[in-house]
């Protein structure tokens, strides 16, 4: 599981002062899903959806240099003899990219691309959304190691 996350943590060059970690280049996960029924669906998260939007910097105490890095706000569980080695815990990135419906009666879920947000600045939102990530590019916390 663990391993996954350092795949994943991008090395950001220049050290930036502010980034927004949504916006930086990163390889796409895909979690193939499949049904009883043999059919499957693909759920597709870019580093824009499974991203942390503040970056870190570490500090290097012997070197007194610092690197930025782009880290996943993923959820993989470590292996389990009941949960097997395939379990993972999809939450709130594929949540907020996908709307899902559940059908207790047949057993099955089924998936489609949720609705965003409109980026036009004109458009004036008429909901709230709650821990929503800051308008302006976040500074990175800073951790020394």
């Amino acid at each position: 599981a663990q391993r996954l996350h350092w795949l994943l943590a991008r090395k950001v060059p220049d050290n930036p002062s502010e980034i927004d970690c949504r916006t930086f280049p990163g390889p796409d996960l895909i979690f193939e899903l499949e049904g009883s029924d043999g059919a499957s669906v693909n759920i597709t998260v870019g580093p824009e959806d499974y991203s942390r939007a503040t970056a870190m910097r570490v500090l290097q105490s012997k070197t007194n240099s610092s690197q930025v890095i782009c880290r996943a706000s993923l959820l993989p569980v470590d292996e389990d003899e009941v949960l097997g080695p395939k379990a993972w815990i999809l939450g709130e990135p594929v949540l907020r990219k996908y709307y899902t419906a559940y059908d207790w009666r047949e057993q099955q879920i089924g998936w489609a691309l949720a609705a965003q947000p409109a980026e036009d600045a004109e458009v004036v939102a008429v909901h709230s959304i709650y821990g929503a990530p800051p308008a302006e590019p976040p500074t990175p916390t800073q951790v020394v190691v």
